[in-house]
Formats: C-alpha cells, structure tokens, sequence
C-alpha cells in the first residue's frame, strides 16, 4: 500500500475540525462570609464579572473548540476564607485553529476586590464597589458602575470606563480611552490617564478640584472648564488647577487629542 505525502496544514484541520464543534463547560460556587476578594488568572481568555445578590462567587468557564482536563484547558483553583483564586491555563504548545475561544464568566457580590489578568482577552466588569485591578496583554478593558478604586492597563486595546471613583489609573499602548468620573468622585491620591496612540476623553463632575497636567505629542487639547494657568499652556500642553486645584490629575497621549468635559448623568440629558 502506497502512502502519499499530506501537507501539514490539511492533518491539523482534520484532527482539529471535530473539536471544534466541541463546546465544554466547568462551574463552581464559593461561599463567601464577609468581604470576597476574587483573583484570577488566565494566559489566553476573556473575563467578565457581574455583580450578584448573593454572598456567593459563581465561576463558569465555557469552552470552544478545547476540552476540559488532560491535554486541555487546566482550571486551578483555591479558596482560603473569602479570598477565591480562580487560574485557567492552555496546552503549553498548542496551535490556533478556527474558531477556539474560552469565556470566564463570574457573578460576584456587589462588594468585592478584584484582580484581573489576561494575556490575551478582553475583561468586563459591571457594578462593583472595592478595588479594581485589570490587567490584559492584548484586548479591551470596560469597567461599567463602579465604585472606589481602579487600575486598569492593556498593551493594545481600548478602554472604556465609569462610576464613582477615589483612585483611577489607565493605560493603553494603543487604543484610546473614555472615563466618566460621576458625582462624588474624589482624588485619594494621583489620577492617570495614558494612551501611546489613541485619543483620550474624560468626563468629571461640575465641582471636581485637580491640579491638571496635559499633554498630547500630536493632537490637540479641549478643555470643557475654566481653569488657572500655573504653567505653560499651548496647542500640546496645558497646566493649570479645576476648581481651586487638588491631587495632581495627569492626562497623556503620544498620538491623539485630549478631552476634559463636563460630567452629565442620564437624567439631566
């Protein structure tokens, strides 16, 4: 018998294509007795946390085109008290084929800390109060309803904020950046926004009090408040204190134009 020679590409489809149309699913619950702490940690998924009326964490992880287990997707967690870790790995060599993807879906109380990384995914959160850190290599970030502190960074993707909040800090290496900083949010200490190419946009409240440093490398600056001039002030940089001055409020991007605005909640549009 006569074996011919078959490309690569045609052996990895076929063993692939039937995996493909596998979709594979792993739940948990945690109870959780005071305040949840919530880390998790994935090399290649996307992550979204919604808030539950429970004091439970409820973790489903959905799969395509992956197993569960051996020679799959690994799903390692631990609970210590109300700290919950929740780790979701790949093959160590594995190659991209069709439509994989692995979604990390979480109901958490209202009232959590939360720690967040993807190296490649994006990450949603919706309706937390507590700390925020989220953190992906390559995808989108939006933190929708917040309250209380938020460090959000991503090496390439765009990030869309909002709520009340005492600590903000974002990064993007290339996307552009919206927050919306509501009534009540207040400067505990430095606020950064920074895009290295991508334009910026941050909304704050009518009385909010910073000291503003803006700066863009090829864009231009609009500027939606009176403020006092302390420094220098032209097309591509602007210093100067909000409402009297405060914590020190800095605004940067390589490649895009800065916007500071007004603040409108929904019910006065």
């Amino acid at each position: 018998m006569l074996w011919k020679a078959v490309p690569l590409f045609t052996l990895l489809a076929f063993f692939a294509a039937p995996a493909l149309a596998d979709s594979n699913q792993w739940s948990k619950n945690y109870e959780i007795r005071g305040h949840a702490n919530l880390r998790v940690d994935t090399s290649d998924a996307n992550i979204r946390i919604d808030p539950s009326e429970t004091n439970q964490i409820e973790a489903t992880v959905t799969t395509r085109g992956w197993g569960i287990g051996t020679n799959g997707i690994r799903i390692e967690d631990h609970q210590n008290g109300d700290s919950v870790d929740i780790q979701v790995r790949f093959p160590h060599h594995w190659i991209s084929i069709g439509n994989r993807n692995v979604q990390i879906e979480i109901r958490a109380p209202r009232t959590a800390v939360l720690n967040l990384h993807t190296g490649d995914g994006g990450i949603d959160v919706n309706g937390i109060t507590g700390d925020i850190t989220a953190d992906t290599g390559d995808g989108h970030i939006s933190v929708l309803d917040a309250n209380g502190n938020l460090h959000a960074t991503t090496g390439d993707g765009h990030i869309q904020v909002s709520g009340r909040f005492d600590a903000l800090y974002l990064k993007t290496g290339d996307g552009h950046i919206e927050a919306s900083a509501q009534s009540g949010s207040t400067m505990s200490g430095a606020w950064s926004l920074r895009s290295g190419d991508g334009s910026v946009t941050l909304r704050l409240p009518e009385a909010f009090a910073a000291d503003l440093d803006i700066h863009t490398s090829d864009g231009h600056i609009d500027l939606g408040f009176p403020i006092t001039m302390t420094g220098r002030m032209d097309s591509h940089d602007i210093r100067g204190k909000l409402n009297g001055g405060g914590g020190l409020l800095s605004l940067r991007t390589g490649d895009g134009s800065i916007h500071v605005e007004r603040f409108v909640s929904s019910s006065n549009r």
